[in-house]
């Protein structure tokens, strides 16, 4: 994710934002079409290239008990990409480094393996709740001092305001209701003790939606929360401090 330092966009950006767009639109029949160009170079290098990136990979999971399909999975989605970005056809960073270029490959297969292990390993309440909460932040449904604040070490969650939009999403990504908000809120409490229920479920100030001054936290809301944020970034993978530039 790309940490939002300003609202102001160069050319390049927006260039770049609207060959994403085109894309988008067009869809990817054209990017399967240029790669169609490379088979050649890609059959001649698959076996070799598979077998470097895999060792690659596995090494940075030593001691560790992930299922072997994550690992081939993985590889097999990015060994082509990873052939074009040896040979020079494609790009994914400044260096042109063999050993440069295997280590960036190695660090996104490994943090995408541990993602999915990480949501097929967690089925609670908890991980549905604070992934489409992670899900509504990238996609600006919930802002801060709006919907949420830190506070030193704890993120402040509106949760009357937060629940209803994670309501809907939730049916959107899983199909079936949502769990209810006591739920939700009994499993925070037993994941914050030996903190107190009154440290936990409280009245937090927050901005009104419409309010541009971001200081004004005028409006009192009952049943917040007020969690431990390392916990919960640790825990589910939580970011509520890095997304996607918006245009």
């Amino acid at each position: 994710m790309i940490q939002v330092e300003s609202k102001e966009k160069d050319k390049y950006q927006k260039e770049g934002f609207q060959q994403l767009k085109d894309l988008e639109r067009g869809g990817l029949a054209c990017v399967t079409v240029e790669i169609l160009r490379h088979r050649k170079l890609i059959q001649e290098n698959y076996s070799s290239a598979f077998k470097v990136l895999s060792k690659r990979i596995e090494s940075s999971f030593k001691n560790e008990v992930i299922p072997e399909r994550l690992f081939s999975n993985m590889v097999q989605t990015m060994t082509s990409a990873f052939i074009l970005c040896q040979k020079g056809v494609i790009s994914l960073g400044e260096s042109t480094d063999e050993e440069d270029i295997l280590e960036e490959f190695s660090e996104m297969a490994v943090g995408y393996i541990r993602k999915q292990y990480q949501i097929q390993d967690e089925t609670s309440i908890l991980s549905e709740f604070f992934s489409t909460l992670q899900i509504l932040f990238e996609d600006y449904k919930l802002n801060e001092g709006v919907h949420f604040r830190f506070d030193g070490d704890h993120l402040l969650l509106r949760l009357p305001s937060i629940y209803p939009i994670f309501k809907q999403k939730y049916r959107n990504i899983y199909y079936k209701d949502s769990p209810d908000k006591d739920s939700i809120i009994q499993e925070i409490l037993k994941l914050e003790s030996p903190r107190e229920m009154k440290e936990i479920i409280k009245t937090i100030r927050f901005r009104e939606e419409n309010d541009g001054n971001e200081n004004a936290m005028k409006n009192s809301v009952t049943n917040s929360l007020s969690i431990t944020y390392s916990v919960y970034s640790s825990k589910f993978g939580l970011d509520f401090t890095n997304r996607a530039v918006k245009f």
